[in-house]
């Protein structure tokens, strides 16, 4: 009789642990790919990193989603695009993104859903919870905003930080996930060393208030620089000065990139013609559309695409661009270069 009663409270202490356990929300970070980036370029993508939460307390339809600040360090100076003004915080085209929205991941229901802006980055989004432990906005029950714009201080000459403000974190409880996106974060690669070996970039991320979405793995490495690009010229041909020429050879220019994927185009290219790969807008044009997809591979100088307002989210201008410097060019002498990829100096590249 003593041993049973032993046994029954083990089990209820047990029981116990199991109950406080699911009721404490854990967050962890994960990088699925962790790129290459080049020593010389000023505005580097950064992998994607997922902040991915499981338990906490059940809210009851109706109760305001509580809601964090999520703020980002990095090692070398924070270069994404700003789209907009301010005198003390500037959104940016680095964006976070809550379930994937767009993804359509089987058997994640919250992937299916539309991507939806929050429009006062500097404040966040107020959201309530929805019926099947969704967020919706209050007193109208249309979907909260499922993408944030993150924010850096215009006070700081050289921002190593970027925050997302206003975040709802919504538990997911024991029976689901939450997943946040951060992408579209570009850094200063010159600012690391990238001669021997490789430098990685190291992110650092704070929740505000930690206590309710504590993050463990809070310093993921969402990179590594190292140097993408060595040149080279072939012997220059000798010119009579005294006689004219009509584009005449001179000597061809090389430029080797030292890892693949260090030379890119501007989106992905959907055709092997030539600048298929340069023509990208907005979606729905299909040169940009198709990087509308959270988490998606896209090599190319662009990212995740997002229209925001008159701008756009991680659209680059061009794809990359090589230069040149001619010194000491002699008076009444044109240089003539070729626009595209060559093969020698008479026949360019067969697309792609």
């Amino acid at each position: 009789m003593v041993a049973f009663r032993r046994v029954v409270t083990v089990l209820a202490v047990l029981t116990l642990f199991v109950g406080l356990a699911s009721a404490q929300l854990t967050c962890s970070t994960n990088v699925s790919v962790t790129p290459q980036l080049r020593g010389e370029g000023f505005t580097e993508e950064t992998g994607d990193f997922t902040i991915t939460c499981t338990g906490g307390q059940a809210l009851a339809v109706g109760v305001p989603v509580p809601s964090v600040n999520i703020t980002i360090f990095y090692n070398s100076t924070v270069t994404s695009r700003l789209l907009g003004t301010g005198t003390t915080s500037v959104p940016t085209e680095a964006l976070l993104l809550i379930d994937e929205p767009g993804a359509a991941i089987p058997g994640f229901p919250n992937s299916n859903l539309p991507q939806v802006l929050c429009t006062t980055p500097l404040l966040g989004c107020a959201a309530v919870v929805g019926p099947g432990n969704t967020s919706v906005l209050p007193g109208t029950g249309t979907q909260a905003p499922n993408v944030y714009q993150g924010v850096i201080q215009n006070t700081v000459s050289l921002n190593h930080s970027i925050v997302f403000n206003g975040i709802p974190v919504l538990p997911p409880t024991s029976t689901g996930t939450r997943v946040f996106r951060i992408t579209n974060v570009r850094i200063d690669g010159t600012v690391l060393p990238s001669g021997i070996g490789a430098s990685p970039v190291q992110a650092q991320v704070l929740s505000n208030p930690s206590g309710f979405m504590p993050i463990t793995n809070s310093t993921p490495i969402v990179g590594y620089v190292t140097s993408s690009l060595t040149t080279s010229a072939s012997s220059a041909a000798g010119l009579n000065q005294c006689t004219t020429q009509t584009k005449t050879s001179v000597n061809t220019l090389t430029f080797t990139e030292n890892f693949s994927a260090a030379f890119k185009t501007r989106v992905v290219a959907q055709s092997n013609t030539l600048y298929a790969g340069q023509l990208g807008q907005l979606p729905p044009n299909p040169q940009a559309g198709n990087q509308a997809t959270p988490g998606g591979i896209y090599n190319s100088e662009s990212n995740f695409v997002f229209p925001i307002g008159g701008a756009t989210a991680g659209l680059a201008d061009f794809g990359t661009r090589l230069k040149a410097t001619f010194n000491n060019i002699p008076s009444g002498t044109r240089v003539w270069v070729s626009t595209a990829n060559v093969n020698n100096n008479a026949f360019p590249v067969t697309a792609p």
